[in-house]
């Protein structure tokens, strides 16, 4: 058996094989922790393209820049038409000539005129219309990082991509239309949190150049995209198939029955009208858990139930 880069532990007290997870991928605390339920479904999800769509669909890969200052200002578009095998069939760099005059720079880098991969056009935002419309036209897949933001600026442009589902890899059957976050596709074969554009570029050893350039970062997502769905090989991480067979803990309830007979009708009125108290006088300034901070407090009761039936293997 290869050896595993950490100790697994059993979840929830159990001798399954089923229930052992990777110390190091149960620990909210940790920054790069994402839930297992989450990297199985997006395990799921490169699986599927990689082995269950065929190799002639097509796939758009898009990138939309707005100014910073103004978000219904679409200053750039950047797409690229291609086949999970590597063949690209268009790229494409605009930029819309109702805005050309509009700079960023303070909260990006304004990279409009460093387009890397060809010649960048001006063109009117109604004929982008057009073209896009007739490349969706095309294609299967939609693919973009951070790709709900794109979606939202195309709907401002009445571009319609209804046809196209969101794929998350929980379901069977594969969509003839589907849209695909490479955020979440980086997230299944690093088994980690999501992360930004460079981030996962650095990470596959990417070269770039030039980002917050439609076209330039369209090309890169592009890549992202190939690269993950060339490289994933599920037999060749251990981690994968011990995260595919794991099944979280049942989440423990506390139990306060004790506590309210031993206190009486008289304290639980009490303890009500506290409650009530302190509900009529919320002044805004109290704060919920954030999902990190529940996260922990979650994974805390876990193992401290399953304290005296942990166990480390050793390879």
């Amino acid at each position: 058996m290869k050896e595993l880069d950490s100790d697994p532990i059993i979840a929830n007290g159990s001798s399954d094989d089923n229930c052992v997870l990777p110390v190091g991928l149960l620990n909210p605390a940790d920054k790069s922790y994402e839930k297992p339920e989450k990297l199985q479904n997006r395990i799921k999800l490169i699986e599927a393209i990689k082995e269950k769509i065929d190799d002639d669909k097509l796939y758009i890969c898009l990138d939309i820049e707005a100014y910073e200052r103004n978000h219904d200002y679409l200053t750039e578009f950047g797409w690229c038409l291609f086949k999970k095998n590597g063949e690209i069939i268009k790229k494409k760099h605009a930029i819309v000539e109702e805005y050309k005059h509009y700079k960023n720079g303070r909260y990006v880098p304004d990279n409009k005129e460093h387009y890397n991969f060809g010649e960048s056009e001006i063109i009117k935002l109604n004929d982008i219309y057009k073209e896009l419309k007739n490349d969706f036209d095309k294609v299967n897949y939609l693919v973009g990082h951070g790709i709900n933001n794109d979606i939202r600026f195309l709907k401002k442009i009445k571009v319609d991509v209804s046809k196209f589902k969101k794929m998350n890899g929980n379901g069977s059957k594969i969509d003839d239309y589907g849209i695909i976050e490479t955020m979440d596709l980086f997230s299944g074969f690093f088994l980690t949190k999501p992360l930004g554009l460079e981030k996962c570029l650095k990470k596959l050893e990417l070269p770039y150049e030039k980002l917050h350039n439609a076209g330039n970062d369209a090309y890169y997502t592009m890549q992202v995209f190939l690269e993950i769905i060339k490289r994933f090989d599920f037999s060749s991480n251990p981690k994968y198939e011990q995260i595919m067979n794991y099944k979280p803990p049942k989440k423990i309830k506390a139990n306060n029955n004790k506590n309210t007979k031993s206190n009486g009708n008289g304290a639980t009125n009490n303890n009500t009208n506290n409650v009530n108290s302190n509900n009529n006088s919320f002044d805004g300034s109290q704060t919920t858990k954030s999902d990190s901070e529940s996260d922990i407090a979650e994974t805390n009761s876990i193992l401290v139930n399953m304290d005296s039936n942990r166990y480390i293997k050793s390879y």
